[in-house]
């Protein structure tokens, strides 16, 4: 879970790229922020609620 520490969401899918070995490439990880960034404004959740649905 996330807990507000990150400065970015790169930074959240950094950690949680080491954190789960899920072994990303950069061109993943940045497809994957671009992907959170265009649902933002239409997803009313705090990040950690998102992660929580992949990474429990």
């Amino acid at each position: 879970m996330h807990d507000g520490r990150f400065a970015s969401l790169l930074d959240v899918v950094n950690h949680y790229n080491s954190f789960k070995s899920l072994n990303l490439t950069e061109q993943e990880k940045n497809d994957l922020v671009e992907f959170l960034k265009s649902h933002n404004s239409h997803i009313h959740m705090k990040p950690h609620s998102f992660f929580a649905v992949f990474f429990e």
